[in-house]
């Protein structure tokens, strides 16, 4: 019976660790995207699925996994600027990572929460906040297209970091 009531309040537990991790996965690179470029225009895709919220700049999905920004007019690919812009996301989600485990510990402190934490949810928390950070970082990396994801498909950060890495090599070059 532990056993089954740790794997049933887990679940929401994870579910808000991986949506977390999205979410600043996409704030890194957002916040670059402006400091860079000054602009305001751009659209977030956040997760996969049923949308639960919709705005102008904002799609908010319910599996929180492939998170993506289209980004406006101002963009230029293929500059160190951008360069940047596509690594930022993994500096989002080392801050997430950073930020989650003295969350934890907090956590331990709460009598209202001992109950959780005794029946042995905890450990696996911080092994599924770990695995799916380090997860982030490395599909943030990887060179992949994914053409039946979204409306327009899913090209990854990798991808566009190693077109850039080339354009910029083209440009010294010449």
């Amino acid at each position: 019976m532990k056993f089954f009531l740790s794997l049933i309040l887990s679940f929401p537990i994870i579910f808000i660790i991986m949506f977390l991790a999205n979410f600043f996965k996409i704030m890194g690179h957002l916040m670059i995207y402006k400091i860079f470029f000054k602009d305001d225009d751009y659209f977030v895709n956040l997760g996969l699925g049923k949308v639960l919220y919709k705005n102008k700049k904002t799609s908010i999905h319910i599996l929180p996994v492939l998170s993506q920004v289209s980004y406006g007019n101002k963009f230029k690919r293929g500059t160190l600027k951008s360069i940047a812009t596509y690594l930022s996301g993994s500096l989002g989600i080392l801050f997430n990572f950073i930020l989650l485990i003295p969350l934890i510990y907090v956590v331990n402190m709460r009598q209202d929460l001992i109950y959780i934490i005794h029946i042995g949810i905890l450990p696996y928390v911080i092994r599924i906040m770990s695995y799916y950070n380090l997860f982030l970082l490395v599909w943030d990396i990887i060179p992949f297209q994914l053409p039946y994801i979204y409306s327009n498909g899913y090209t990854s950060n990798g991808y566009y970091l190693v077109e850039d890495l080339r354009s910029l090599k083209r440009k010294d070059t010449k």
